[in-house]
C-alpha cells in the first residue's frame, strides 16, 4: 500500500476516534450552540462498551476508507453525524465536560485540534509536516491514559477488538 494511502486510512481511524469519544456527550447534556436533537440522535450510541461503539461505527469507517481525499473523509463523518471536526472541537470545549473528567473535555478538544492539523498537513502533502502532525496526535494523552501515547494505545486497543 502506498504511504499516502496508508496515511489517509490512519486519518480515517483518528477522525473516527474523536467521533467515538463524542458519543459520551449523549450521556448527560446537549451543549450550547449545537443542534441538540440532531447531535444526540446522530452521534454514536453510548449503549454497550467502547468496543461495541467502535464496531458500530464500522460502516462509517468503511465508507471513509473509500474516500480519495482528506475532504472526502471529513465529509463522510460530518454527514453521518451532522457535525464537522470544528463542531466536535467546540463540543469538547463545553464547560459541562468538567463534571465528567474521565470523558471528553479539554484533552479531547486538543486531540480534535491536532487531528485537524493533521488534515491540513495531509492536504499540503508535506511529508515532514505530516510526520510531525501524526506524532502529535498519536502521542497525545487523553482522559484515562497514563503518559504520552495514549491516543496510539487507545486506537490500537479498539482496532484489536474490532478491526
Amino acid at each position: 500500500m502506498a504511504p499516502e494511502r496508508r496515511a489517509l486510512e490512519e486519518f480515517v481511524d483518528l477522525v473516527c476516534l474523536v467521533y467515538h469519544e463524542a458519543r459520551n456527550a449523549r450521556r448527560e447534556y446537549v451543549p450550547n450552540g449545537l443542534p441538540g436533537d440532531v447531535l444526540c440522535d446522530r452521534l454514536p450510541s453510548v449503549h454497550g462498551s467502547k468496543y461495541d461503539a467502535w464496531c458500530a461505527m464500522g460502516d462509517a469507517r468503511m465508507e471513509a476508507y473509500k474516500a480519495n481525499s482528506v475532504a472526502g473523509v471529513k465529509q463522510v463523518f460530518a454527514e453521518r453525524y451532522s457535525l464537522d471536526l470544528d463542531g466536535l472541537e467546540r463540543l469538547f470545549k463545553d464547560e459541562r465536560w468538567k463534571r465528567r473528567f474521565r470523558l471528553g473535555g479539554p484533552k479531547w478538544a486538543e486531540i480534535c485540534r491536532r487531528v485537524t492539523s493533521l488534515a491540513r498537513a495531509l492536504e499540503g502533502s508535506d511529508e515532514a509536516a505530516i510526520s510531525d502532525a501524526r506524532s502529535l496526535v498519536l502521542d497525545a494523552e487523553h482522559n484515562t491514559s497514563r503518559g504520552p501515547g495514549g491516543v496510539r494505545r487507545k486506537l490500537e486497543d479498539l482496532r484489536r477488538r474490532c478491526g
